[in-house]
């Protein structure tokens, strides 16, 4: 009986790595085929379009002034969306955790809010580079409000 089960269960997995290799590498039998024939194979391969994601280009005050007035309607229409603003470096810091981020200044006197831009470690070079006043032009995601705007996935463009 036990024999008979286990000759039963080798049947099974044998066939399904047949048929693994029958549905999951159309590629090895397009080649023989190919090689069999002399002619090159064509393969449809589909032209994957990625939709681009619209960025939003907006002034360092009106980012801050939305943020000001309405935290909550300017989550709604900035929060999590890419954004592009240009502004005059305020600050260039390493946070708490040793994350670099830029501060956007701002032309409002005494202005609480600036745009606070978070950059990966791979952007360390360019931000040695920069200094305060210089007029630097951002691309990154809105987090919200946090004594400032937080900039995500910043990424200098010049």
């Amino acid at each position: 009986m036990l024999k008979k089960i286990l000759i039963g269960v080798a049947v099974v997995f044998v066939g399904l790595m047949v048929l693994g290799m029958i549905i999951g590498d159309d590629t090895k039998t397009a080649s023989v085929e190919s090689a069999a024939s002399n002619e090159p194979v064509k393969t449809a391969t589909p032209e994957v379009k990625q939709p681009k994601e619209e960025v939003i280009t907006v002034g360092v005050e009106e980012l801050c002034n939305s943020y000001e007035k309405n935290e909550v309607a300017a989550d709604k229409k900035y929060k999590g969306k890419l954004v592009k603003i240009t502004g005059k470096v305020d600050d260039i810091k390493k946070g708490l955790l040793d994350e670099l981020y830029v501060t956007i200044e701002r032309q409002k006197d005494f202005a609480i809010c600036n745009p606070q831009c978070f950059f990966d470690d791979e952007h360390e070079d360019r931000l040695a580079n920069l200094n305060k006043g210089q007029t630097v032009t951002i691309i990154g995601r809105v987090d919200g409000l946090f004594m400032n705007v937080i900039i995500k996935e910043a990424q200098l463009v010049n």
